[in-house]
């Protein structure tokens, strides 16, 4: 349905008949996004800055395959303005043009994720351990097609007394509403992001 699915691409993983890949390959096709290089004939490129790596990248990624280069855009602003509202994309990771490269957190790289709201239904709850006694998570729901579908459990954002406070309600059998915050966590095949 053109939204990335983790479940289809398991159905490619570890295969070794070279014949059933390429069946599999035309039936569940995935594109492979090249956005950062860190060695090229065996020698380390990453003290080099991101914009020297992207050109490194250019001239190795073979055009005409499942391998596309992702670059990165000249007016960010705008770029994730448009993204947001792609519900396949969970965020960007914007990197100085004249960084190198190194794992961990960076000072020279800015990981915007973007949040969704939603008004749903409190539906149930599940039952806390420890400190959090009496709501471990709230069940929520949303309603499709004329029926209330659970959607998500929430977890975090409530005070002890707030979670008290809805398990009586709840309890007694009172209808709860809340506008949560939520972020889509998907699995990145062929959409494309500035990385």
């Amino acid at each position: 349905g053109g939204l990335d699915s983790f479940e289809a691409f398991l159905k490619r993983d570890l295969l070794q008949d070279s014949e059933e890949a390429k069946r599999r390959a035309e039936i569940y096709p995935l594109k492979y996004g090249a956005f950062d290089i860190l060695m090229r004939n065996n020698e380390w490129v990453v003290e080099k800055p991101l914009s020297e790596r992207k050109q490194i990248l250019k001239n190795i990624v073979p055009s005409g395959t499942d391998m596309e280069l992702v670059i990165s855009s000249k007016n960010p602003k705008k770029f994730t303005a448009r993204l947001k509202k792609d519900p396949n994309v969970e965020g960007i990771v914007f990197k100085r043009l004249d960084s190198g490269y190194a794992s961990g957190h960076r000072k020279d790289w800015t990981k915007k994720k973007f949040q969704k709201e939603a008004d749903v239904a409190i539906m149930d709850y599940e039952k806390g351990e420890g400190k959090r006694k009496s709501i471990g998570a709230l069940k929520v729901g949303v309603l499709r097609r004329g029926k209330l579908q659970e959607v998500a459990n929430v977890g975090t954002g409530f005070t002890d007394e707030e979670l008290a406070d809805i398990k009586k309600k709840l309890d007694i059998g009172e209808k709860l509403f809340a506008k949560v915050k939520y972020m889509k966590v998907i699995i990145m095949t062929e959409t494309k992001m500035v990385m």
